[in-house]
């Protein structure tokens, strides 16, 4: 800028009036290293007048800011060993004593908020949450500080810094003679070697070690800030850097990552299942949304879970287990895991998905997910990997990663090894009762009832027990599998990990 006249658009210009001055400014935001070369022109010839030599001005422009800001007016809910604790010091305490309030309103963390801290103390520390500064460089740490300690060879107090909660590298530990303050003090620590660039930051303040003789009133902290140059990123295109919309409030950051909560979402790194703008993750935490199950996704955003049939289909099965959908407007797959066998211990685990069904329900068990919108009334799912005496869980999910609560579903109960072949229980009432844990000739009857196409007769799914997978047909076959149950022979086809 020419001081006399305003903005130079363009060069070579004469400065108005003779005038000897100019202002450079970088734009309006930066903050890094600028700089700028220039060269003056007198009017003149050379060697005596003409072109000076080209000249370099370089700057650094802007600073670290405050990113996290605990003023302590309430308890952030860090961790705390031993006696250190949030709330109103008392002014107790030998050698002139805690303060009465914190440096800013009331509050305080402070080791032993009523007197000193004890003799024959092992190291106590005071932990605060993980400090997201994977987009800060330059970071700093800065908290005002109230402190009596005896001298270092005695007792112990230290400031330590981690990117992992498990190393810690001091950043400071009291050296000398006794400190004894009687007032609050600034500490400005460089952070940057342990903090730069990294998403989990921890901080603590340690008392102790200390010996068996004399004591002070310890560590009493309040304003606690994480400092740091914060980089000059425009995601929104409204010529404002994202942390300047965030700080003054023109854009939401409500997962604390410096960036603008419409970025996030636009971007995906956040999601947002129900399209309200707002990360899922800020949805939950704020209540705007339920999650019931604690998985952090909304609740509305989650398929209904499976839930069991209604009679007689509910009854436990050979080789089958049944489920009702439910999964009202939403497309979803379903996926089967084994939670446990008597039989196959070995073969727990993830089966696969639930194929498309037929048209009269049954399905098969598929390495790939069968996504739809119009599953039947019920499903009945046999396979090779459907086997007596087991436990599985079904669960509905939208996407391959977030599901819904499981549906357990049981096959037959525990009967005897080599009564496998436990089908039905007693008739009454025109209708057979769920198996009952033997295999008898309730069992073969109830087969050939069903093959006979009788009334009463059992549903197909809950005799159709061969073969390998079944194959949803009553035939003979399936009644000689029972009564081979029956005369004590040993279950005939493979485990569920085995399974072709």
């Amino acid at each position: 800028t020419d001081l006399g006249a305003g903005l130079i658009a363009s060069v070579p210009y004469t400065l108005v009036g003779g005038g000897n001055q100019v202002e450079y400014a970088p734009d309006s935001w930066f903050a890094g290293a600028d700089g700028f070369d220039f060269k003056v022109n007198d009017g003149g010839v050379a060697p005596d007048g003409g072109d000076s030599n080209v000249a370099t001005v370089a700057i650094a422009v802007g600073g670290v800011t405050p990113v996290h800001v605990f003023p302590l007016d309430s308890d952030p809910g860090w961790s705390c060993e031993g006696q250190w604790a949030f709330g109103k010091p008392t002014g107790n305490g030998s050698f002139g004593g805690d303060p009465l309030t914190g440096y800013t309103g009331n509050f305080v963390y402070g080791y032993n908020l009523n007197g000193d801290y004890g003799n024959d103390l092992p190291a106590r520390y005071l932990t605060t949450e993980a400090l997201n500064c994977s987009a800060l460089t330059s970071t700093e740490l800065r908290f005002r500080r109230w402190l009596g300690v005896d001298s270092s060879s005695a007792d112990h107090a230290s400031v330590e810094v981690s990117n992992n909660g498990v190393t810690w590298t001091t950043v400071w530990d009291h050296s000398g003679g006794a400190l004894s303050e009687s007032t609050w003090s600034l500490q400005i620590y460089d952070i940057s070697a342990v903090a730069d660039g990294q998403s989990e930051v921890y901080v603590r303040w340690g008392m102790g070690p200390t010996n068996s003789y004399t004591t002070y009133p310890g560590w009493n902290v309040d304003d606690i800030e994480i400092w740091g140059i914060q980089p000059l990123t425009d995601c929104n295109g409204n010529g404002v850097p994202d942390h300047v919309d965030v700080a003054e409030g023109t854009s939401l950051d409500c997962n604390g990552n410096f960036y603008p909560d419409e970025c996030d979402v636009a971007e995906e790194s956040s999601p947002d299942c129900n399209g309200n703008g707002i990360p899922d993750e800020c949805d939950v935490a704020e209540g705007t949304s339920p999650d019931a199950d604690g998985n952090g996704v909304p609740d509305e955003c989650e398929p209904p879970p499976a839930t069991a049939c209604p009679p007689p289909d509910d009854m436990c099965k050979n080789r089958y287990i049944s489920f009702v959908p439910g999964n009202g407007v939403f497309t979803v797959a379903y996926q089967v895991e084994l939670t446990d066998s008597t039989y196959f211990p070995d073969s727990q685990g993830v089966l696969g998905w639930v194929a498309e069904p037929e048209e009269n329900g049954l399905a098969r068990v598929t390495d790939a997910p069968y996504f739809s919108a119009t599953w039947p009334a019920m499903v009945h799912l046999g396979d090779c990997q459907i086997v007596p005496v087991a436990e599985y869980a079904v669960r509905a999910t939208v996407d391959g990663t977030i599901f819904s609560a499981p549906l357990a579903v049981a096959t037959i109960a525990q009967p005897a090894p080599k009564m496998w072949g436990d089908v039905v229980g007693e008739f009454t009432q025109d209708a057979w009762t769920g198996p009952n844990g033997e295999t008898n000739m309730d069992d073969i009857m109830a087969a050939v009832q069903k093959f006979q196409q009788l009334a009463g007769a059992p549903p197909l799914v809950c005799v159709d027990v061969d073969a390998e997978v079944p194959n949803g047909v009553l035939n003979f076959t399936d009644i000689m599998r029972i009564v081979q149950s029956f005369n004590g022979e040993d279950y005939p086809f493979c485990a569920p990990a085995d399974c072709p």
